[in-house]
């Protein structure tokens, strides 16, 4: 398997299932900013939760994002700018990794 068929993966959706508090908290990790990049607004951004039927509100939609010339494709989540509508897709595996590598301390 070279490296790019390591990168993409077959879709499991328990293998991608965050809800929106474990996102909230990846991106409180990892320190992403919420300044939009295009317009500048801070903090005003939907994530995208639910499926097509609207179950599952509570975790994250899986996005499949086509790897072009192949059959393989990345997922990811994302989520849009509510001033200007800037998209954001972030690499679900990375998301996943992270929750696991940190878990949620008892409180």
């Amino acid at each position: 398997m070279d490296e790019e068929d390591k990168l993409s993966v077959l879709y499991a959706s328990d293998k991608f299932k965050v809800s929106y508090g474990e996102f909230i908290r990846f991106l409180d990790g990892v320190k992403m900013s919420t300044t939009c990049p295009h317009c500048g607004t801070s903090d005003s951004w939907t994530v995208f939760t639910g499926s097509a039927i609207g179950k599952d509100q509570e975790f994250l939609t899986a996005y499949k994002m086509p790897i072009a010339g192949t059959t393989y494709y990345r997922l990811c989540f994302s989520m849009s700018c509510e001033n200007c509508g800037t998209f954001r897709s972030i690499y679900a595996n990375r998301v996943v990794e992270w929750v696991k590598e940190n878990p949620e301390l008892p409180q």
